[in-house]
């Protein structure tokens, strides 16, 4: 019923209902006319505030949950241990939750093993009728970094959020542009607003895990482990 969505010249940030974006261009002004970039307008304003007038969206049942890292690939160390078993208690506690609402699920791995990215991207490409969730918690120097952020692939001619030049080549899981923002969105909103923590915002990547994805596909950081309180 109500939309508020708020940014400021020169930034690379943009509210929607007080939910964090970060563009992939500055805003910029010219005369008196506040510029977006049209890539920005196409692949991040119009999926999140109209997500219905996303063309040929997929239906699905199933929800492939990723927890990341495993067996020698520990993953951050925590104050009270390793990404690797957080994400593994994490994924198995969300696989629970979504069968208790009707959802089927598939978990790439349910013990402490270690999958390759690779093996994780054939695994959620042959599940049919699906969207693709890769569990991760963060890390930091500074023990007192916190919130969360949520990851959908940076759309192709545009630099990610980690770093680098902007890529020109479309890469497979950019078919999915519209749908991945738009499940980050779903997520992420609802995490900040159950949670009330801290919103470092949505994000945009080339994470390996992301890049060959043939459906929706988000990577969710749930937190600090080096943060004692989060």
């Amino acid at each position: 019923p109500s939309m508020i969505m708020r940014w400021k010249t020169g930034s690379q940030s943009i509210y929607v209902n007080n939910i964090k974006f970060n563009l992939s261009f500055p805003v910029e002004e010219s005369g008196d006319l506040i510029l977006l970039s049209t890539v920005d307008l196409a692949k991040l304003v119009d999926p999140v505030v109209r997500p219905s007038y996303i063309k040929k969206p997929i239906t699905f049942d199933t929800v492939v949950i990723d927890p990341g890292h495993g067996a020698h690939d520990s993953g951050a160390k925590g104050v009270y241990g390793w990404e690797k078993d957080y994400v593994l208690d994490l994924g198995l506690l969300l696989d629970l939750a979504l069968k208790e609402r009707g959802f089927k699920t598939k978990l790439t791995r349910s013990t402490d093993v270690f999958l390759t990215l690779g093996q994780r991207v054939e695994f959620a490409n042959r599940t049919r009728d699906a969207i693709f969730i890769s569990l991760h918690f963060n890390s930091s120097g500074s023990r007192a970094a916190n919130g969360i952020e949520t990851y959908a692939l940076a759309p192709q001619g545009t630099r990610s959020h980690m770093g680098g030049g902007p890529w020109y080549s479309p890469l497979t899981g950019n078919v999915r542009d519209a749908e991945n923002i738009a499940l980050a969105t779903a997520v992420h909103a609802h995490v900040i607003h159950d949670l009330k923590t801290v919103d470092r915002g949505i994000k945009r990547a080339r994470f390996n895990v992301l890049r060959g994805i043939n459906k929706p596909a988000i990577l969710f950081e749930g937190g600090f482990v080096t943060n004692k309180e989060e």
